[in-house]
């Protein structure tokens, strides 16, 4: 389990050196990837979610609270392709890992290449 705590520790900080902000699970205030450990999952990989700390947004007033919900998912979405290619770059094996329906994105998962 330690050494895939090192290893969220060096996906959140090259994910804050391309300039996203990152915190170890959701330590952080806001909107940003937070990057964490299932320990419940065996493989050795730890998984980023993004959010968009979407709490008082300007435009909240005039989106109902599905408009709200539809527009954090596809958000959360792109926010999953991005992240997967920054970290590939850095040389990480990362894949987007799916949701359990269309409304919900899944975040990503994340293993030394």
């Amino acid at each position: 389990m330690a050494a895939r705590w090192v290893l969220a520790a060096e996906v959140c900080r090259e994910l804050v050196l391309a300039g996203l902000p990152a915190s170890l699970d959701g330590a952080g205030p806001g909107a940003g990837a937070s990057v964490g450990v299932d320990g419940g999952d065996r493989e050795r990989v730890v998984h980023v979610d993004w959010s968009t700390g979407r709490y008082g947004s300007v435009r909240d007033g005039v989106r109902s609270p599905l408009e709200r919900s539809r527009l954090d998912a596809e958000v959360g979405r792109h926010m999953d392709v991005a992240i997967t290619g920054i970290l590939r770059a850095a040389g990480y094996a990362a894949e987007p890992d799916g949701a359990d329906d269309d409304a919900t994105p899944g975040g990503v998962r994340v293993a030394r290449d």
